[in-house]
C-alpha cells in the first residue's frame, strides 16, 4: 500500500497554527483511513475493507497536491481503539482553520446498548459503534457514536472542515436475517451470492462510562453522535425555539454513511475481489462526476448506484438540508441546489422522494402534478417534465411526458411545475386609482412558476369567490399606487408593512412572499386523516431536565395546554434583564412499533426548520428527546424589543411515517431572508391518501411565549 504513513505526523512536518489561507483552495487534506478484515476470533472476517483503503488512498494520492496531502492508514491488527483514537488527535488534530480533516472506516459496525448516563441522547436506546482490530478482547469496548462525535467536535472547533465516510452495518437484531439474504428479490442466485454483509452482533450490556473517552462524563457532551440518517445533531435556532447548546450544529461537518442504523451494509465480490459496495459506489462517482462534485451530488449518485445494486442498503447523507453539503468535496465554496427534491430511476421505475407525507396529490387523470427540470437550453422558458402517476407514503412514482428520455444513470433535482388545484387562492383587491399597481400585481402572479407559467402553489381568484366558493386566503391589497399589503382573509396584515410595488420585479418580490406564505401554511396543515398511527407519537414540554437527578412526583410530567390547546411559556426578570424561558422536549412513541419522526419548529414569521430533531428512528415504547436532551430556549426574535406584553407562537409539528423520509424540503427561512429558489411542495391538507406502503400521520402543539406585563 503505498500511502501506508503509518507513523504519527511530527511537529517539524505539520507546525502548529492557523493554516494558510488561499482563495478557493483548501490548504492541506489530513486523512485518516482504517480497514480492518482480520477481527480474529472477536467478530467474522470481511474481506473487502482492506482493499477499500487502498482504493480511496490511491484516489487521494491522485487527486490532491502532494504537499497539501497527509495522509495516515491503519489496517487490520494496527487498528485497535487506541490507535484510532490517537489518530484523530494526532494526525486529524493537526487540522487547522481552512483545512480539511477525513476519517474514513471500512469494517464491521454495531450496536450497544446506552449506559443509563448518556440515554437522552439515543432515541432508540441503542448506540451505533465501530468494531476496532482489539475490541472485545481483554475488556476494550467498541468505539461508540458519542466518542466519534466528541473527535469529530475537537477538530471542529479548531476551524477545520471534517467529513466522515462510514463502510459498515448500523443494523439492530429486526433486520439481521434481511440483511443476510439481501438482493433476494432483485437478483439473480449467482448475484446474491456475490454479497456478503458487514454486520457484527450488538453487545447485550451497555460499556461502562469509565471505559469510555472522560468527556462523555462532562455534564453537556458534544452534541454531534456519529451520522446515521436517525442520528443528527442540534443547531442553534434563530427566533422562536432555540438550543442552548455552544456547539450546536457545525457548519463545517458533512458525514457519508454506507446505510441507515436499521440496515446492513453489503460486500460484493469482483473480479479482482471484494469490495465494499459503498466505498466502491464513493470512488466510482468521485471519478465519474468531475472535478470538485458537491457531498449532496456525490451521495445522490452513490445512492443510485448502491440501491440499484443492493436492497436494504439505503446511503445517508448528513445533515441533509444544512449548507454545508452544497460544498465541493473536500471543502470550497457552496453551490446551492434548485431544490432538494429528487428523481431518479430505481430499477427501470422513475420515482421523486416526495411523497404523501410532503403533500404531494397525484390528481386526475388529465391533470396531474408535474415536476421537471429546466430544458437543454437552460433558461428556464422549456422545461422537461415528468406526471405523477402514483403517490406513496413517503415517495412518489412518475412517469417522463413525451419528448423526455432521461438517462436512467443520472439523477435530477426537480421541482413542482404545476399541481391540478393550487392549494391558496389569492385575490387582488385595488383603490380606483390603483389599477395599474394591480396590474403589475397579476401579472406576476400569472407568471410566478416554473418557465413562467402558473404558480404552483397559488391561484389567482376574483375577491370574494373563487373555484371553490369560498373567500381567497390571501388578499393583495393595493389601498393607492404603487403600495401593496399583503392581508388574511380575515382582513389582518399577514406581513407587517408595506410593500412598495413600482415595476414587474418588485412586483414578483411581492408574490414570492405569498409563495412562502403559502408554502408554510400547506405544511403546517399537513394531516393525514385515515392514518392507523394517528397519536402514535406525542409531543412533550417540560421543565424537567432528562439527564438530571429523578425523583417522584407530578412535578416531573409534561407541562399541560392552556385553554386554547396551547402551552404558554413567560420570560422571567433576573433583576436586569429578561431571560427566555428554556424547556426540554420529548417525543413520546406510545406505539409498539419503530416510527421516525421530524420535528419541525414553525414560527410565526413563516419559518420552518429542522434543528429540534431532523429526523431520527424512535423505538417501540421510547422517548426521544429533541436537541439530545439538552434545553431549549424559546424566545422572541432577533431584532424583536423584549418588553412587556411582546409574543412570540410557535408550532412544534411532528411528521411521523413508519419508514424513513426526506425532510429537508420542509426547510423554509424567515419570509424576507434570502434562501435557494426552491420549489419542492405543493403540500395542503389532504383527502384520504392512496399511498400502498408505509402509513404516516402528523400533530402539532402550539407554543406561546410571552413577556409578562408586569416584574414578578
Amino acid at each position: 500500500m503505498p500511502t501506508a504513513d503509518r507513523r504519527p505526523p511530527t511537529a517539524d512536518r505539520f507546525p502548529p497554527g492557523p493554516a494558510r489561507w488561499e482563495r478557493d483552495r483548501i490548504v492541506s487534506v489530513h486523512v485518516l483511513l482504517v480497514g480492518i478484515d482480520d477481527y480474529g476470533d472477536s467478530a467474522p472476517r470481511l474481506h473487502g475493507c482492506l482493499r477499500d483503503i487502498k482504493a480511496a488512498a490511491e484516489y487521494f494520492e491522485h487527486h490532491v497536491p502532494k504537499d497539501d496531502l497527509h495522509q495516515l492508514c491503519l489496517v487490520d491488527g494496527e487498528a485497535t481503539r487506541a490507535a484510532v483514537i490517537d489518530g484523530f488527535r494526532d494526525h486529524l488534530g493537526r487540522a487547522w482553520a481552512g483545512d480539511t480533516a477525513l476519517f474514513w472506516f471500512s469494517g464491521h459496525g454495531s450496536q450497544a446498548p446506552v449506559p443509563p448516563e448518556l440515554a437522552a441522547t439515543e432515541p432508540t436506546g441503542v448506540m451505533q459503534t465501530l468494531v476496532c482490530a482489539d475490541s472485545r478482547r481483554d475488556g476494550v469496548p467498541d468505539l461508540c457514536d458519542k466518542e466519534v462525535a466528541v473527535l469529530i467536535g475537537e477538530i471542529v472547533a479548531r476551524g477545520a472542515h471534517v467529513v466522515t465516510v462510514f463502510d459498515s452495518c448500523h443494523s439492530d437484531g429486526a433486520d439481521r436475517e434481511a440483511g443476510a439474504g439481501a438482493g433476494a428479490n432483485e437478483f439473480g442466485d449467482q448475484d446474491v451470492a456475490r454479497l456478503s454483509v458487514r454486520w457484527a452482533p450488538a453487545t447485550d450490556v451497555p460499556p461502562s462510562m469509565s471505559a469510555l473517552l472522560a468527556e462523555l462524563g462532562m455534564p453537556t457532551p458534544t452534541p454531534m453522535p456519529m451520522p446515521t440518517p436517525a442520528s443528527a445533531p442540534t443547531s442553534v435556532l434563530g427566533g422562536g425555539a432555540r438550543s442552548a447548546i455552544g456547539l450546536g450544529a457545525s457548519p463545517n461537518y458533512v458525514a457519508l454513511a454506507a446505510c441507515r442504523r436499521n440496515q446492513t451494509a453489503q460486500e460484493i465480490q469482483l473480479a479482482d475481489g471484494r469490495r465494499g459496495v459503498f466505498s466502491l459506489a464513493v470512488l466510482k462517482q468521485l471519478e465519474g462526476l468531475g472535478p470538485s462534485p458537491t457531498y449532496r451530488e456525490l451521495m445522490t449518485g452513490v445512492r443510485c448506484y448502491v440501491e440499484n445494486l443492493v436492497s436494504h442498503q439505503t446511503p445517508v447523507l448528513f445533515p441533509i438540508a444544512e449548507p454545508v453539503v452544497d460544498r465541493a468535496f473536500l471543502g470550497g465554496a457552496a453551490r446551492l441546489p434548485r431544490s432538494s427534491m429528487t428523481m431518479r430511476c430505481l430499477r427501470g421505475v422513475w420515482e421523486i422522494d416526495a411523497g404523501a407525507c410532503h403533500g404531494i396529490v397525484a390528481g386526475p387523470a388529465d391533470d396531474r402534478t408535474r415536476v421537471g427540470v429546466p430544458g437543454a437550453g437552460g433558461d428556464g422558458a422549456d422545461w422537461s417534465e415528468a406526471e405523477v402517476v402514483q403517490v406513496w407514503a413517503t415517495k412518489s412514482l412518475v412517469r417522463p411526458l413525451a419528448g423526455w428520455r432521461p438517462d436512467p444513470g443520472r439523477q435530477f433535482q426537480v421541482v413542482v411545475t404545476a399541481v391540478p388545484q393550487p392549494p391558496a387562492s389569492v385575490a387582488v383587491s385595488a383603490a380606483p386609482d390603483a389599477d395599474e399597481t394591480a396590474r403589475l400585481l397579476i401579472n406576476a402572479l400569472n407568471a410566478a412558476g416554473p418557465g413562467g407559467g402558473s404558480s404552483p402553489y397559488v391561484r389567482l381568484a376574483a375577491f370574494g369567490t373563487d373555484a371553490f366558493d369560498r373567500t381567497p386566503d390571501v388578499v393583495l391589497s393595493v389601498p393607492k399606487p404603487n403600495v401593496a399589503r399583503i392581508l388574511g382573509a380575515g382582513g389582518g396584515e399577514l406581513v407587517n408593512g408595506a410593500y412598495v410595488v413600482t415595476d414587474a420585479m418588485s412586483a414578483a418580490g411581492v408574490v414570492a412572499d405569498v409563495e412562502h406564505i403559502a408554502r408554510w401554511r400547506g405544511v403546517k396543515a399537513l394531516e393525514n386523516p385515515s392514518s392507523r398511527i394517528a397519536g402514535a407519537i406525542r409531543i412533550e414540554v417540560s421543565t424537567v431536565d432528562p439527564a438530571g437527578p429523578r425523583t417522584d412526583g407530578a412535578s416531573h410530567g409534561p407541562l399541560r395546554t392552556d385553554q386554547t390547546g396551547c402551552i404558554a411559556l413567560e420570560y422571567a426578570w433576573d433583576g436586569s434583564q429578561w431571560v427566555p424561558p428554556e424547556v426540554f422536549i420529548a417525543l413520546r412513541n406510545t406505539s409498539e412499533r419503530q416510527l421516525y419522526c421530524v420535528l419541525l419548529d414553525m414560527t410565526d414569521r413563516f419559518q420552518s426548520q429542522l434543528s429540534l430533531f431532523p429526523g431520527d428512528l424512535v423505538a417501540p415504547l421510547h422517548t426521544a428527546w429533541a436537541a439530545e436532551g439538552s434545553p431549549i430556549a424559546f424566545s422572541l426574535p432577533p431584532g424583536a424589543d423584549v418588553v412587556p406584553g411582546a409574543e412570540v407562537a410557535d408550532w412544534l409539528k411532528v411528521i411521523v411515517a413508519e419508514e424513513p423520509f426526506n425532510a429537508a424540503p420542509f426547510v423554509l427561512p424567515r419570509l424576507g431572508e434570502p434562501a435557494p429558489g426552491r420549489r419542492d411542495l405543493a403540500a395542503g391538507r389532504l383527502p384520504a391518501a392512496d399511498w400502498t406502503t408505509a402509513d404516516w400521520t402528523t400533530a402539532v402543539l402550539p407554543v406561546v411565549t410571552r413577556v409578562p406585563d408586569t416584574v414578578e
